[in-house]
């Protein structure tokens, strides 16, 4: 509800272009929002349904885009959010799959994920990037020490 109020106001506002904004509930986050984790063992005995972000990315990008475009008028600019664990599966979107969407934003993402295994893969998952025309925005808040740089 908060994502559809400030896009509401940010059209009214003229902030942003009209959005159409297609919230997704999870049952399992931790299933449905992380890639396997092969660093860290206690997430694997922890949670051992964790690891099946592939096949929520397939379901959003195969089957949630293409119904929103055939029932709504669309221009063809799309654009994924999510926070914590969602915002730590838009990042991993960003970096393994990045035409999936035009614009990605990552709120507070998850990157201490397997001992912080997608931050140490990301340099060379985007060496291996075509450039593109795509937008990566990352907000993180002062949660504590898990997401700074020592």
């Amino acid at each position: 509800m908060h994502i559809a109020g400030l896009s509401q106001h940010a059209t009214i506002s003229g902030s942003f272009r009209e959005m159409i904004v297609v919230g997704i509930e999870t049952r399992d986050r931790r299933r449905e929002l992380t890639f396997l984790a092969v660093t860290d063992a206690s997430l694997r005995k922890d949670y051992p349904t964790h690891g099946e972000s592939d096949r929520l990315r397939a379901f959003v990008t195969g089957e949630v885009k293409s119904w929103v475009e055939q029932r709504y008028r669309t221009d063809g600019f799309d654009a994924v959010m999510g926070e914590s664990l969602a915002g730590l599966f838009v990042t991993e979107t960003f970096l393994k799959q990045p035409d999936a969407f035009d614009g990605y934003i990552a709120i507070d993402p998850s990157l201490w994920w397997d001992k912080e295994a997608l931050s140490r893969a990301a340099p060379g998952l985007l060496a291996g990037q075509a450039a593109g025309a795509r937008t990566l925005f990352m907000a993180i808040a002062e949660s504590g020490l898990e997401m700074r740089v020592g």
